[in-house]
């Protein structure tokens, strides 16, 4: 027998402002969830979750910011980070279903924008450790899709309890890679793979992958 998963990751063009319109807190507390995704203070990814993005307009390097909300299981996802050091875009591979608040620890020395990048992963995809270590691996990519995906593995427990997604250490594929649909035929030793899509300016991929029995 053989086991089949496949998941689907749509994109759409980064909205830098998704989560939280500029704002500069003028001290430690919430910071207002009124971005161009948001309804009544709540964040709601578009499709699949995308990868949230934080513009500073200056060093904010010494500030931590708080992110409460829900994964793409409906589960409940807490995430912490300090900010960039300069006027930047710093985008975070942490994926949000919903985010309902936003706290940060001390005044911003300038403006703060949250949204979502154009970029992202599908979940992790766990792996039949009794399976055979050989395993199919399809790409289909929808009509003139533009991107460019990579596989990742972990050695980490997906599947154990309280794990988050940024909590596994992610290797890039150096072969599950390209721009193009394709098929593979490769030897795993992994506990889980995902796909990420990065960069991404229009179109779908679907990854298929296929397990037999040892």
């Amino acid at each position: 027998m053989q086991r089949v998963t496949t998941q689907s990751l749509t994109i759409s063009a980064a909205v830098a402002n998704a989560v939280c319109l500029s704002q500069t807190p003028s001290g430690a507390g919430a910071m207002l969830v009124n971005g161009a995704n948001t309804s009544g203070g709540v964040y709601t990814a578009p499709t699949n979750p995308r990868y949230l993005n934080i513009v500073t307009a200056a060093d904010e390097h010494l500030k931590t910011f708080t992110i409460t909300g829900t994964d793409r299981n409906g589960q409940p996802m807490v995430y912490s980070t300090v900010g960039a050091s300069s006027a930047t875009t710093t985008v975070y591979p942490v994926s949000f279903q919903t985010i309902t608040s936003v706290t940060v620890d001390a005044a911003t020395t300038g403006a703060i924008t949250m949204g979502f990048a154009a970029q992202g992963s599908t979940g992790w995809i766990p792996l039949d450790q009794h399976s055979s270590p050989t395993i199919g691996i399809g790409i289909e990519l929808s009509t003139s899709a533009n991107l460019t995906f990579t596989m990742q593995s972990t050695y980490d427990d997906v599947q154990a309890k309280g794990f988050q997604e940024w909590d596994a250490y992610a290797i890039a594929s150096a072969v599950v890679t390209g721009t193009a649909s394709a098929a593979h035929t490769i030897t795993h030793v992994a506990r889980a793979i995902r796909f990420l899509v990065n960069p991404w300016s229009g179109g779908t991929a679907t990854f298929t992958v296929i397990e037999k029995a040892p």
